[in-house]
């Protein structure tokens, strides 16, 4: 056993105060921490993540939530204590972990990712979009992002919108033949006819079997 029951109590009250202020936190979180010096906890860390790799999600949230008992005041640890949680599907506890993250260190893309995917996995849509816009703005050169963003653009039919994303993502990743299609879709959807058939046509350069875009590429020039 990697950790006992009182290491879990010492954790719980730093993620319910902050569960307990969600959306507005405002009042600050008393924490008593040991410093550790950043090489010595990235080394610390190193078992959290490699029993993740490994699928040992509940070794993994064993040992980030004694880490997060001796460091409450470390935007690392709490990352990872998030991602722990959201891979062992403790939705409402990784919600907590990440936005003391944020507190801790904010506009840190790596967190608000984390936070976004718990948000649309619990369904809420609207604030899970509005987190990968924060990222987006943050880091434009991250690709993930654009994807879930462009996606839940298109859930929502705005189409222009997620054509936008879509494309952005296709810059960063131009092989990427799922996205391509995405955004020939998104662009057939908007009324932009000549850009869809230019995007299909692009991917099956990549690819002629892509069945996908040879689908949509006939859908689109049968209707042009």
């Amino acid at each position: 056993m990697l950790m006992n029951e009182s290491v879990s109590r010492a954790v719980a009250p730093l993620l319910a105060a902050l569960l307990a202020t969600v959306p507005a936190i405002a009042a600050p979180v008393a924490r008593e921490s040991c410093a550790a010096p950043a090489q010595d906890l990235q080394a610390e860390l190193e078992p959290v993540r490699g029993a993740l790799s490994d699928g040992r999600v509940q070794e993994a949230v064993d040992r980030a939530e004694a880490l997060a008992a001796l460091y409450p005041d470390s935007p690392q640890v709490m990352v990872w204590l998030g991602h722990a949680y959201r891979l062992a599907e403790r939705r409402r506890a990784a919600v907590g972990a990440y936005l003391l993250a944020d507190r801790l260190q904010p506009d840190n893309p790596e967190v608000l990712m984390g936070l976004g995917s718990v948000q649309e996995t619990v369904g809420d849509i609207p604030t899970a979009l509005q987190t990968y816009e924060r990222v987006i703005e943050l880091a434009p050169d991250v690709a993930a992002p654009l994807h879930r963003a462009g996606s839940i653009h298109m859930q929502k039919g705005n189409y222009e919108r997620a054509a936008g994303h879509f494309t952005a993502y296709v810059k960063l990743q131009p092989h990427d033949l799922e996205v391509r299609y995405l955004l020939g879709v998104a662009q057939y959807l908007a009324q932009d006819h000549d850009a869809a058939i230019e995007t299909l046509q692009a991917a099956l350069g990549i690819d002629p079997d892509y069945i996908p875009s040879v689908y949509t590429l006939g859908l689109v020039l049968a209707n042009r």
